[in-house]
């Protein structure tokens, strides 16, 4: 069961971001993550999400590994997501219950 989890495994490779220092990585990720909390507007989740796609692609790291370390927390994807769709009172109300 454990080996399925990628969360967080290195994957080697010869590309500038495998290169990087690890501390400059982190640094990086926490700036993404607080860009991400930060966003307000579709057009800046587009950018983040070219920023991530531009990084993947620079890492090289295939789209079936990222995939699969998004596994162990996809339930708590899902579950936010229901929360989000039921408790949210901005925008135009779809249905009424």
């Amino acid at each position: 069961m454990l080996k399925d989890i990628t969360l967080g495994q290195y994957f080697p490779g010869p590309t500038l971001a495998h290169k990087l220092d690890p501390r400059t990585k982190i640094l990086l990720v926490t700036l993404y993550i607080v860009a991400l909390f930060c966003a307000k507007g579709i057009v800046t989740y587009g950018i983040l999400a070219l920023c991530l796609a531009a990084c993947v692609k620079i890492s090289k790291v295939g789209l079936k590994a990222l995939v699969k370390g998004l596994k162990p927390v996809l339930f708590i994807i899902v579950f936010t997501g229901i929360l989000n769709l039921f408790f949210t009172q901005e925008g135009k109300l779809l249905v009424h219950f």
